[in-house]
């Protein structure tokens, strides 16, 4: 491999760096920054040189190491059951149809591969093959997976989240913490007046509802609202139960809040 014989400094700079004059054991000259000197130890013409070996030698890896693995997964997905995700690919009939690894990185390249883009299957039931495979944005590849959260034509945990007015965090833990199903995440969102409240809210108003249940059960505090309606007061109900007028007040409160349901 090439490599610098000689360094010099010379009189010149570049952008506060001094110049060196370097000598490389090909025999060519290049004149690189100080802080050029770490990352290179040979002229660019042995550079360019040592890179194109590198790529005969490491293959698709060295020419697009991200292409390469998401190739590689394709394949072992489909066809090597110890692989993550096998299940869900060849456990389920989907095979890998282009003709190599190869034959599908550089198809991936024809066809508009970039780094920001990732692998989908136009039929989600069909085959790894040039006709039912392109390349689309994350987010858009995400929605299209069979195990996608869906809600009134909605996919996704962020779409989702921000149809129901709440954070990313807060439905993932309702989904997978509480262990609920996204149509009873709906219904919560239709009925729970502290749906969109913070954690520390539903923390504040649970305490509250264990310590007014303690204090008045939701039975005594339904005779309470009936008697007021027939003419008692929070005054009189407080004497009657020998409870302060803010808890009854409180209790009634709840009631109405729907608390202690």
């Amino acid at each position: 491999m090439s490599y610098f014989v000689s360094v010099e400094p010379t009189s010149e700079r570049k952008n506060g760096y001094v110049i060196h004059k370097c000598v490389c054991s090909c025999g060519n000259i290049c004149y690189k920054k100080t802080s050029d000197l770490s990352k290179s130890t040979m002229c660019p013409t042995c550079a360019r040189k040592y890179r194109d070996k590198k790529v005969e030698k490491h293959g698709l890896y060295a020419k697009n190491r991200r292409l390469a693995r998401l190739c590689h997964g394709a394949y072992k997905r489909c066809n090597d059951p110890s692989a993550n995700g096998y299940e869900n690919y060849g456990g389920r009939g989907i095979k890998f149809k282009f003709d190599s690894i190869e034959h599908m990185f550089n198809w991936s390249i024809e066809n508009g591969y970039s780094d920001n883009l990732s692998i989908d299957r136009i039929d989600v039931n069909g085959n790894y093959e040039p006709s039912n495979c392109r390349w689309i944005p994350m987010e858009e590849q995400a929605s299209n997976k069979t195990n996608t959260v869906r809600l009134n034509g909605i996919c996704g945990i962020k779409n989702i989240s921000e149809y129901l007015g709440i954070t990313s965090k807060q439905l993932s833990n309702y989904l997978y913490k509480k262990k609920l199903t996204i149509e009873e995440v709906y219904e919560l969102y239709k009925t729970d007046p502290n749906f969109h409240g913070t954690h520390s809210d539903k923390n504040s108003v649970s305490q509250r509802k264990r310590k007014d249940q303690l204090v008045i059960s939701k039975e005594e505090a339904i005779n309470i609202v009936n008697n007021i309606k027939n003419g008692s007061t929070s005054w009189k109900e407080s004497k009657r139960l020998g409870k302060d007028h803010i808890t009854i007040k409180r209790a009634i409160k709840r009631l109405e809040d729907g608390y202690y349901d």
